[in-house]
This record gives structure tokens, sequence and C-alpha cells, in this order.
């Protein structure tokens, strides 16, 4: 086999290789915000309608208080919201995701990751996975800050329906 020929296979063969490192890249975040919600302490559900907050307050309060404590150790933990209209829905995932332990340390930082699903008239179907940037809790409300479009999210624990800005 020629020289050039030799070339031009190793140069495919890297290619692919190249190919296929990058797609698992690409997929790697999303991989590990399953893997991580999956293994994650469920600290509850809220449930909303149009300007009203279905789910027990006591249950809400909990809910949220569980989630604003695990981010200052960086636990694992999930906040599921759930909002129904009359011809829309959306389920929100908020979930605390750890750095990535690898063999030579931790990877990244600690994050608040949001996956939204949302459904109804189709222009409003959307299927979205971001990061925000921190969390305010009082006895009323967990307000979740810069979740990509979705902005600043108030969460009412007493009283109404979940706020964007």
């Amino acid at each position: 086999m020629s020289l050039h020929r030799r070339v031009r296979i190793i140069s495919a063969i890297a290619l692919l290789v190249g190919i296929a490192l990058l797609v698992t890249l690409a997929n790697f975040g999303q991989w590990r915000a399953s893997y991580t919600e999956g293994h994650a302490h469920a600290c509850g559900a809220l449930q909303y309608t149009p300007g009203s907050l279905l789910t027990a307050t006591t249950d809400a309060q909990a809910a949220e208080a569980c989630f604003a404590d695990a981010l200052p150790r960086c636990q694992p933990a999930t906040l599921i919201v759930g909002i129904r209209g009359v011809d829309t829905s959306a389920l929100d995932t908020f979930l605390i995701q750890p750095p990535f332990n690898s063999p030579f340390g931790p990877l990244g930082a600690c994050q608040i990751v949001l996956s939204v699903v949302a459904n109804g008239v189709a222009s409003l179907d959307r299927t979205e996975t971001v990061t925000c940037q921190g969390i305010a809790l009082t006895s009323t409300s967990l307000t979740v800050y810069s979740c990509g479009t979705d902005g600043d999210m108030t969460l009412p624990a007493t009283q109404g329906a979940p706020l964007t800005s």
C-alpha cells in the first residue's frame, strides 16, 4: 500500500474519531443531568392552575425549603413544578447538579438546571434545558434567578401561580 493511501486512511479514521468525540461531548451535559436527576433527592412537587396553588401550603413550603437547603451543600435534589392551564401545560424540573467527579478531580461547578416541557397551542410547544443562576427562599415563595428565556421564576408556596420576569 502506498504512503499516500495510508495517510488518507489514517486521516479518515482520525476524522471519524473526532466526529464521534464531538457527538459524545455534545450529549454529555444532557446525559449528566439525566443521571443526576435519577440519583437526586426528590424534594417534592408543586401543582398550579391559573391563579392558584393546588399543593397544600405546608407541602409546598417543605418542598421549597428542601430544595433551598440542598444548594449550599451542592447536594443533588429535584423540585418538580406542574402548571396546567385551559389549553396549555408545563412541567418544570429544577435540579441541583454537583460538579462532575472525574479521575482528575471535580469538573465544573454546582449548577441549578431547569428542564422545561411545555405543551398546548402548537406555537407554545417546547422542550428546553437551561442553567439558572441562583435562588432565594422566603416564607411565602422560592425565586429561581436567570433561567434562560424564562428569566426569574417565583414559585408561590402559599397562593397564586408561578410568576416569570
